[in-house]
């Protein structure tokens, strides 16, 4: 800390050795100590969109949504595609569907072919009732990278809701 305040002095921002040392601790499932780290270079460099998608991302991978949320809308001018990404993941995972279809819209906008920004989005027009729209999109992640994971699981969920709905709708409909 001591380095981060002298670098500030000096009118440096340099912030990325403490960065990496989070990302070390989160992939040793030392959530907290991450996260202290993070928050700790935020004291210093409060306005760091870096640093705050960083300490958004632990806190989505730590099942923190609210505090994920809160981190990355924090971030003033979002002006690339994983802030807005990793916002629309957090929304998602809190079934704030309009609020996420936006977020992920404008990490699509920033960068159209994100996959995680289109499973996610996939996922929303699926539990939304959009199945059309959701296997659009799964067929397009499929078709950049057939092994993704996210995707082949969004067509099962697809495969499950459609034969929901086949069923129910193949039923005798009973008038009183």
């Amino acid at each position: 800390i001591e380095f981060f305040k002298q670098a500030q002095m000096a009118g440096i921002n340099y912030y990325q050795d403490a960065s990496d040392i989070a990302v070390i601790y989160a992939i040793q499932g030392k959530w907290e100590k991450a996260e202290k780290e993070l928050t700790d270079i935020l004291m210093y460099f409060p306005e760091n969109r870096i640093i705050k998608n960083s300490l958004g991302k632990i806190r989505l991978s730590n099942g923190d949504y609210k505090g994920a949320i809160e981190v990355l809308s924090s971030i003033g001018k979002k002006s690339d595609a994983e802030t807005w990404s990793l916002l629309g993941a957090a929304l998602l995972s809190q079934n704030r569907w309009r609020e996420a279809e936006r977020s992920l819209g404008k990490a699509l906008e920033y960068q159209p072919g994100r996959i995680d920004a289109l499973n996610n989005m996939a996922l929303i027009y699926l539990r939304t009732g959009r199945t059309l729209r959701s296997k659009a999109l799964i067929d397009a992640v499929l078709k950049k990278d057939p092994d993704n994971e996210s995707a082949q699981r969004n067509l099962q969920l697809l495969v499950i809701e459609d034969s929901k709905t086949a069923s129910e709708s193949s039923r005798p409909q009973i008038k009183d």
